[in-house]
């Protein structure tokens, strides 16, 4: 389903793959020479982003699956020309007790979407922690309107959405969003992509 937050639009959608999935990536998952610690700022996650192995990772049939759902978000936002769809960054993350990622966006040159899929979560806990945020890239502005307390659509900050395996988050990349402290030592597994929209050339 899409979802609009501040005139952005998200799409989040539970794949029915999710169990053939995390079964491909479980023996990737179990085994560290594929991930290193993440290298970022603020951050304390394992990662395979700068591992040499992370080009070894079982990327196509993933995409095989994501990239029509993809596609089926990119129509309902009524593209004008044809375009093509391109994914050369990807990486997964594994989150142990107390790993964290700081407040960042993927915005660069040839990233125009990003995707977020939760491999593995922890379930049937109270509170495991690891939660996904979104920022309002622009809230100090709607707080300056005044629109914030006059409208619900506007009195949001922050965008926190449901967490379970199997879950597909796509969202442009320019959007700020972080993780929250894993407060549990069951496992926490996401992939991340970002992926290239360009006109087509004729």
């Amino acid at each position: 389903m899409n979802l609009n937050f501040w005139g952005t639009y998200f799409h989040f959608k539970k794949l029915d793959e999710a169990e053939a999935i995390l079964e491909k990536w479980d023996p990737f998952l179990s085994d560290d020479s594929y991930i290193s610690k993440s290298g970022w700022n603020m951050a304390q996650v394992e990662s395979s982003i700068r591992n040499e192995k992370n080009k070894d990772l079982p990327w196509q049939s993933w995409l095989d699956i994501v990239v029509p759902v993809i596609n089926n978000y990119l129509k309902d936002l009524e593209p004008m020309m044809p375009y093509s769809l391109k994914c050369e960054e990807k990486w997964f993350n594994k989150y142990s007790t107390g790993d964290y990622q700081e407040p960042h966006d993927h915005a660069f040159p040839g990233r125009g979407l990003s995707s977020i899929y939760v491999l593995d979560y922890p379930k049937d806990e109270k509170d495991p922690g690891g939660q996904l945020v979104f920022e309002c890239p622009n809230f100090p502005l709607i707080r300056s309107s005044g629109l914030d307390v006059i409208f619900n659509a506007w009195n949001c900050q922050h965008f926190i959405p449901p967490l379970e395996k199997g879950a597909l988050i796509l969202f442009p990349s320019w959007i700020s969003h972080y993780v929250l402290p894993s407060k549990t030592d069951k496992r926490r597994a996401t992939i991340s992509a970002n992926f290239a929209i360009e006109p087509l050339k004729h």
